[in-house]
C-alpha cells in the first residue's frame, strides 16, 4: 500500500515538475525555444567623439545563429517599414545590414559606430530557429554648425581671445570649439529662460603640477543675453578646486 502512495505521488511530482518547466521554457535565457537577443548602449570616451560615435553590446541567447544591425535615418526607416513591413525588414537588416562578428550561440558583442550625423535608428536582427528577432537603438548625432565668432575672456586663465562658437542644428545646444585645449571642446545647453546648464568637462587645460583641469557644473550667474554668453563655474582637479570663475563669449 505503501508503495503504491509512493509511486502515486512520484508519478504527480513528474506532472507538476514537467509542467514547471515548460512554464519556464521561453523566460529563462538559455532556455527560450526562439532567438533572443538583449541590446545595450554606451557613450563613448575620448579618442571617440561622444557626439556622433555610439558603443553597442549585443547579447544573444543559445538559438542565435547570427547577427545584423543597420543604422538607417529616422525618416528612412519609418519609409522603409512602411513599405516593408516589420518581418520584411527584418529580412532587409539581414540583406544589406553588416554581420555581427562573434555573435553565435550564448554569446554578445561589441561594436562601435562612428559619424553619425543626424536622427538614427540602429536595428539589430539576431537569425535562429528558423524565426528572426530585432531591436533597435535610437540615436541622435549632433550636426555642429559654427555659428559666429567673438571675445573671450577667461576668469580662470586671465586673459582674452577670439573664440569661435558652434550649434548643434535644430538644438538649443552649444560648444566652444578647443577652447581650453585642442580636441577639447566646452558644451553648454541654453535653456527656455535663458540660463544656461552645462556639466562638469575636461578642459584639456594641463596644469604644471596638477594635471588636468575641469570647469563645471554651472553655477548660479551662468546666462545668456542677446549675443553675450556667460558662463559661471568651479575650475577644479584631483587635488583640489580653483575655485569659481566666470567666462564670457561676447558676439559681435
Amino acid at each position: 500500500m505503501k508503495k503504491n502512495i509512493f509511486n502515486l505521488f512520484l508519478l504527480v511530482f513528474t506532472v507538476i515538475f514537467a509542467s514547471s518547466c515548460k512554464e519556464e521554457q521561453g523566460t529563462e535565457p538559455g532556455n527560450d525555444p526562439n532567438p533572443m537577443i538583449t541590446v545595450y548602449n554606451y557613450p563613448v570616451s575620448k579618442p571617440n567623439n561622444p557626439d556622433n560615435d555610439i558603443a553597442i553590446r549585443v547579447a544573444a541567447n543559445s538559438k542565435v545563429n547570427e547577427g545584423y544591425y543597420l543604422a538607417e535615418k529616422v525618416t528612412e526607416k519609418a519609409e522603409r517599414l512602411k513599405s516593408l513591413g516589420e518581418e520584411g525588414y527584418k529580412d532587409y537588416v539581414v540583406s544589406n545590414g553588416k554581420k555581427i562578428e562573434g555573435l553565435a550561440g550564448n554569446s554578445s558583442a561589441d561594436m562601435l559606430l562612428k559619424g553619425l550625423i543626424g536622427e538614427y535608428k540602429i536595428t539589430i536582427v539576431g537569425v535562429g530557429s528558423g524565426s528572426k528577432v530585432s531591436s533597435e537603438i535610437f540615436f541622435d548625432g549632433l550636426d555642429w554648425q559654427n555659428i559666429g565668432s567673438g571675445t573671450f575672456t577667461s576668469g580662470f586663465l586671465g586673459k582674452t581671445w577670439q573664440q569661435s562658437l558652434e550649434q548643434a542644428k535644430g538644438k538649443e545646444r552649444y560648444r566652444l570649439p578647443n577652447c581650453y585645449g585642442d580636441g577639447y571642446n566646452i558644451l553648454f545647453i541654453v535653456n527656455k529662460d535663458n540660463t544656461i546648464s552645462f556639466d562638469k568637462q575636461e578642459t584639456g587645460y594641463v596644469h604644471s603640477k596638477y594635471g588636468m583641469v575641469s570647469f563645471g557644473p554651472a553655477a548660479s550667474g551662468s546666462l545668456k543675453k542677446d549675443k553675450k554668453f556667460t558662463l559661471v563655474g568651479k575650475f577644479t582637479v584631483s587635488a583640489g578646486s580653483f575655485g569659481e570663475k566666470k567666462e564670457v563669449l561676447e558676439l559681435p
